[in-house]
């Protein structure tokens, strides 16, 4: 009975022991830096020597970290490297731990039919040794598999050892301006036509043929230039996945829109921290649907789309952003600003 309690402990204890695993590596640059994770997440300070030892959980991807200079309030981010890496390991301990498992399930049923048959001696020396076969297993079990379900498991990477801040770089956000295209001015005279004559009634006839569109009072507002009803700044909420699964979240990420032309505009993502998330605008096409409301496709990657509705309301669908070879869905729900 005693070795039995000291099974059960051993098992509860085993199972109590966090599974999860992080990864370590060294981020070196200007001293007194602060590194964060992209959710602004403070990870550590880089020290007089140049360098600070950074964790990240293993069941998480970072494709970039943020740095802080000491006397700067700009957060730079600054990509990951990292290297293919195999963990064979992990599988191999839960198969070993079903082996054992089940070794000791046959020899502790053997325990109990021999001491079924009386022979309580040999029966006894079965079940135990086969629920110490099975406490040693079942936490094979758990570890093996866990470690499999973690994201660098399942896409087998690893952070290179030595990472570098991009403090050396001067970032500045574009002041873009646009100027209003103003009429070419001409010293040309225009020929005056030569006088007709016309007949009264056929005068008559032309005055009621002429649209009443040539009698209104012209605005300076316009339905036809799609550009310029667009243009501006969507707030909202977005998400990244990589085969289905969620990889980050970003709140109050924008999507700003500047006029090009009548049909088109420069789209452009920033993050919440100000960070452009991608490296240039990307130029779109508008169509205005039949309901009033308008259909972007861009240019070049003719699957990314952006629905816009009658009150401005927006969704941002971009399957395939290049993200260290991989393809990624950025997916923004947002309305204007």
């Amino acid at each position: 009975m005693k070795l039995i309690k000291t099974i059960i402990v051993v098992v509860v204890c085993a199972l109590g022991v966090s599974c999860s695993t992080t990864q370590k590596f060294f981020v070196t640059g200007a001293p007194d830096t602060k590194i964060f994770t992209p959710g602004r997440v403070i990870l550590g300070t880089i020290n007089s020597s140049g360098v600070v030892e950074v964790e990240l959980q293993s069941d998480a991807y970072y494709p970039y970290l943020l740095a802080q200079g000491p006397d700067s309030e700009l957060m730079v981010p600054f990509a990951l490297d990292f290297k293919e890496q195999s963990y064979a390991g992990s599988a191999v301990t839960e198969w070993c731990g079903y082996t054992v498992f089940g070794g000791g399930a046959v020899v502790e049923l053997a325990g109990l039919v021999a001491l079924l048959a009386g022979d309580e001696e040999l029966g006894a020396i079965m079940v135990s040794s086969g629920l110490g076969a099975m406490a040693v297993g079942c936490p094979m079990i758990g570890v093996g598999r866990s470690r499999q379900e973690q994201l660098d498991h399942v896409y087998n990477f690893k952070y290179l050892p030595t990472q570098a801040t991009n403090n050396s770089f001067q970032f500045q956000r574009p002041n873009i301006e646009y100027v209003q295209s103003v009429p070419l001015q001409t010293d040309v005279a225009l020929e005056v036509a030569p006088e007709v004559k016309v007949e009264k009634d056929e005068v008559k006839e032309q005055n009621y043929s002429t649209s009443t569109k040539s009698f209104g009072s012209k605005s300076t507002k316009t339905f036809k230039d799609l550009g310029v009803n667009l243009a501006g700044v969507y707030v909202g909420n977005g998400v990244l996945k990589l085969n289905g699964k969620t990889i980050e979240t970003y709140k109050d990420i924008k999507v700003e829109l500047h006029r090009i032309d009548q049909r088109h505009v420069a789209v452009q993502v920033i993050e919440a921290n100000g960070v452009e998330f991608f490296g240039e605008a990307s130029s779109y096409t508008v169509k205005r649907n039949s309901d009033k409301s308008y259909s972007l496709m861009h240019e070049k990657v003719s699957e990314a789309t952006i629905e816009i509705d009658v009150i401005s309301n927006m969704l941002y669908l971009h399957p395939r952003v290049n993200i260290d070879g991989d393809m990624y869905t950025l997916e923004i729900k947002a309305s204007k600003k």
